[in-house]
């Protein structure tokens, strides 16, 4: 959702360290974005919950959706696919000394 200046991301407080967003480096934080939006993120996610249920936000087909939703919806369910298999792997990991292989047996 872009500002009053149809600016996308219009980060205020930037980040003391950069992260990787959708392949891209940035010093923003998503929070502030979320905070200052709440209205518009509630709908997004409320729309996102249909969606994983099986329910587009508009009638007909996935072809017949906003681009710009279909492409939230993407990157929402890789984010949520990128903390479902690190919570995996802290799992498998826990009890591990540090410096053990975290996979497969030891030899």
């Amino acid at each position: 959702m872009p500002d009053q200046n149809g600016k996308w991301w219009g980060w205020k407080n930037p980040a003391h360290m950069p992260l990787t967003f959708d392949g891209e480096e940035t010093y923003a934080c998503p929070r502030q974005d979320v905070r200052r939006r709440g209205a518009e993120w509630g709908q997004i996610l409320l729309y996102y919950g249909f969606y994983q249920k099986g329910h587009l936000p508009m009638a007909g087909g996935v072809t017949d959706q906003s681009s710009k939703a279909m492409e939230v919806f993407r990157i929402l369910d890789d984010v949520n696919l990128e903390c479902d298999q690190a919570l995996l792997e802290k799992e498998r990991n826990k009890g591990q000394p540090k410096g053990q292989p975290q996979h497969g047996r030891q030899r």
